[in-house]
């Protein structure tokens, strides 16, 4: 049997209530649910759900495969994308592939995934969950009503803004489910809405009031130090892990006992579930998957020794989707139709004309449409907060600009990714535009305190540049890092004048140096305080930067055996005045996963806050 092709469908999972949680709300109730279907040239098809947006980029690494050899086939497509990366919207897509090739694995067995993957017994114990963050308070208990008569002895509750609010909650759905278990497990989800200066105070403030089980996501997905914190200074254990892709993301978290639960996303698929487990349980430490539609990650939760519990967001499934289970005594019982017991009715699918709406106003992504060729980043639902929660968190509002597209290679929208969360924690109301013609809006950017530029390989026109350039003498700070800043626009002559360098060329592949951060007085703000040298493997830029910047980091580019024989130290972060703006590069940043080490994403972090009007 071979893989021969795809196909990708988009239905909608109708909740009959708002949901989302402190980041935002879906008024509707309506979600899209993105299904992939893996073609084989025996015509059997397997199924995989969540976001896939690369799937173009990444089939060819199982086109004319046998879809059996589904673990040497998750580490082919994780080797194909090696150059760019495997973070954001890649990760999902190789997890809806990897999923749809368990379903066909288990498929050509004639068995249950369940079966295929080791599993003794069909149930799976869960916890009821249901992005109930809109709910009013009747409603919430309500809500959880339904499952306590299911069984149900744990509950999640989303909160993270009105700690008074959220312990009123918490204790209705402990009164509701005690009619299954004296002591209910309360998992609390503040969905990294807290910062690591108030995570513990606040924490310990709601465990006087609730005896929790775990409080999920205290802190930034990636701030092992606050994670570490809040574990040793509360009595429920941390819970996190569903937002990281990848092993790599883990281990700095296990190593430091940061964490109690090691989560993971359903999204990120099958093998990624089964490697994570395997890592935790080498810590001693439970897994917990997060819920998705139609629980396909419970088959296997159910084959490994140190599965906890799985949550559950709902008891019923998406439009044209059949799945054989039954959500009953407290979990999910699974079936016995091969694979995951997922039918897709395409003609139901083709019917609805539903429209989901994780990603328009309202979503919890806090993005919405306002044009074209911009999508603004909000949180859409905020209940009043407490006046020492709102102390801690008030800054100065400020605008920024994220200007993302061109080669796909740097991956602009999932490096980019991470850092709007973090400009918007630190009080900027941040828009996204996927189109260079937002530099044709001279008012925009006059009102822009900050630019962030992404665009490999691009070129801006007369008129974009000039407005642009016109906008930073002005005062607009303007930021970037690697070829999304200077790797593009090799045309526009004002534009390198004002970034201050230009990329000339690399040796092939990765290298190993190491950034050394100059010694030098730093006018331009506090940036790399506290950064010492460190090793990288990455690209080596070779770059002409001009001598008015302020260099502070460089590296050295050993000889290759080709046109020079002696070491040359190059400029790696730099800053510079260019009229009233404010400029900073960095030239690391060519995946997600060079921007994700600790000491660059600090660099960039600070860079893009100080090039800030």
């Amino acid at each position: 049997m071979r893989i021969t092709g795809y196909r990708s469908l988009t239905t909608v999972h109708e909740w009959g209530r708002p949901v989302g949680d402190v980041n935002g709300v879906v008024a509707s109730g309506i979600t899209e649910v993105p299904v992939l279907l893996l073609e084989t040239d025996e015509g059997l098809t397997g199924v995989g759900l969540g976001s896939h947006p690369d799937v173009h980029r990444v089939f060819p690494a199982l086109e004319g495969q046998d879809p059996r050899a589904v673990t040497s086939l998750y580490d082919r497509m994780l080797s194909y994308v090696f150059k760019s990366g495997h973070g954001g919207q890649v990760f999902g897509t190789i997890g809806a592939l990897d999923m749809a090739l368990w379903d066909l694995k288990a498929k050509i067995a004639q068995e249950p995934l369940w079966r295929t993957l080791g599993a003794a017994d069909r149930f799976v114990p869960g916890y009821a969950s249901g992005l109930e963050y809109a709910l009013t308070d009747d409603e919430l208990v309500s809500f959880y009503g339904s499952w306590a008569e299911r069984g149900f002895s744990g509950a999640k509750v989303k909160g993270g803004l009105d700690i008074d609010r959220d312990v009123r909650r918490l204790n209705a759905v402990r009164d509701v489910l005690r009619v299954n278990s004296e002591r209910p497990a309360l998992m609390y989800d503040v969905n990294e809405s807290w910062g690591a200066h108030q995570a513990v105070r606040l924490a310990r403030s709601v465990e006087d009031r609730v005896d929790l089980t775990w409080i999920e996501e205290p802190v930034r997905r990636w701030d092992v130090a606050g994670h570490r914190a809040v574990a040793a200074g509360i009595r429920a254990a941390v819970a996190t892990g569903e937002n990281l892709t990848g092993l790599e993301h883990y281990r700095a978290l296990l190593d430091a006992g940061a964490v109690g639960v090691v989560q993971t996303g359903s999204v990120w698929g099958i093998t990624h579930f089964l490697r994570v487990s395997t890592l935790a349980y080498g810590h001693s430490l439970p897994v917990s998957p997060v819920g998705y539609n139609a629980n396909p990650v419970a088959h296997a939760a159910a084959s490994v020794p140190n599965h906890l519990v799985t949550e559950v967001q709902d008891l019923t499934f998406p439009v044209g989707l059949r799945v054989d289970q039954e959500i009953a005594d407290g979990g999910i019982v699974l079936g016995d139709t091969p694979g995951l017991g997922i039918e897709v009715d395409e003609a139901r699918i083709a019917a609805q004309a539903a429209s989901g709406q994780w990603s328009v106003p309202g979503g919890p992504s806090g993005r919405c449409r306002s044009a074209p060729h911009v999508r603004r980043h909000r949180r859409t639902h905020r209940r009043r907060e407490p006046a020492a929660v709102r102390r801690d968190r008030e800054m100065s509002a400020r605008t920024a600009l994220v200007v993302r597209g061109g080669w796909d290679g740097h991956d602009p929208v999932g490096c980019t990714e991470l850092f709007v969360p973090r400009l918007e924690s630190a009080g900027f109301d941040v828009t996204v535009a996927e189109d260079l013609a937002v530099y044709e809006d001279a008012d925009l950017l006059a009102a822009t305190d900050l630019v962030v530029h992404s665009w490999s390989g691009g070129e801006l026109t007369s008129l974009q540049e000039d407005t642009l350039v016109s906008a930073v003498e002005a005062g607009t700070g303007f930021a970037g890092w690697h070829g999304g800043v200077i790797g593009t626009n090799v045309g526009n002559a004002r534009y390198l004048r004002m970034v201050g360098g230009r990329f000339l060329w690399h040796p092939d592949g990765f290298q190993d140096f190491t950034v050394r951060i100059t010694r030098s007085p730093d006018r331009d703000g506090r940036i790399t305080a506290g950064v010492e040298d460190y090793d990288v493997v990455t690209e080596h830029y070779w770059v002409l930067t001009d001598g008015l910047n302020t260099v502070l980091a460089t590296s050295v580019l050993e000889p290759t055996g080709g046109q020079w024989d002696e070491p040359v130290e190059f400029p790696v972060v730099w800053t510079r005045r260019w009229g009233a703006g404010k400029v900073f590069v960095c030239t690391l940043g060519h995946r997600v996963a060079d921007l994700e080490v600790p000491q660059t994403a600090t660099l960039v972090e600070r860079g893009l806050e100080w090039a800030a009007r």
